[in-house]
């Protein structure tokens, strides 16, 4: 039960019987099993925000949901992504999955974001530049990292799942450790890239260059 993260998500207030009823079930779950991690309604919110803003997703941790932006909790160095309704109540019985190790592309971002431009512009940079990943992980890495605060990290791991990716993943550095202080609901250990870490590409974003972007609907 201290494993799991109930909250009542894209559908408060419930919009249909079938809602309503989905709400009183999970009520009813945590009463029965003692669920810890619960956000009834008024503390609810959207999962992959609520996850971060609570400290519940936590470096070096794999953290599973059915939301497909889960890929979000990337920013705080978590294993992250979503899965399907049967692999998830898989995974709430059994306590396990499974991935394909996919090729990592490891992103270089260099320079300051100049005015006007913003983290969500890298990501349709990357989208217009070099199209979809589909099956593969991004780790983002560089110093213009330091210049990018959890806001624009967490922007930016999200919409990742638009681009195919299955994990994004950025490092445990000095913005992070600075937002999980006083923040994190438990002890945790960050992950690292091992020393001899193979990627499949390298891509070096000269941020300072970066212009906005405009993105055209149905096509990446």
């Amino acid at each position: 039960p201290d494993m799991l993260v109930l909250l009542h998500d894209h559908v408060v207030p419930a919009p249909t019987l079938d809602a309503a009823n989905g709400a009183k079930a999970m009520r009813e779950f945590v009463a029965r099993f003692n669920v810890r991690n619960y956000f009834p309604v008024g503390r609810h919110g959207i999962s992959h925000v609520l996850v971060a803003e609570e400290g519940l997703a936590l470096p070096g941790n794999i953290l599973v949901n059915g939301d497909s932006h889960t890929c979000s909790s990337g920013a705080l160095n978590c294993l992250a992504r979503g899965m399907g309704p049967s692999e998830m109540t898989y995974i709430m019985c059994k306590g396990k999955t499974w991935y394909i190790v996919g090729p990592t592309t490891k992103i270089m971002l260099e320079g300051t974001l100049p005015e006007g431009v913003y983290p969500r512009d890298v990501i349709h940079y990357l989208a217009g530049q070099h199209g979809d990943f589909a099956g593969r992980n991004f780790e983002w890495y560089g110093s213009g990292l330091e210049a990018i605060g959890m806001d624009g990290r967490l922007t930016m791991a999200t919409i990742s799942a638009e681009l195919s990716v299955d994990f994004s993943l950025f490092p445990y550095d000095k913005v992070l450790a600075d937002y999980l202080d006083g923040r994190a609901k438990r002890p945790f250990e960050p992950s690292f890239p091992d020393d001899d870490a193979e990627y499949e590409q390298v891509i070096t974003i000269n941020l300072s260059e970066l212009e906005p972007q405009v993105v055209l609907p149905n096509k990446v």
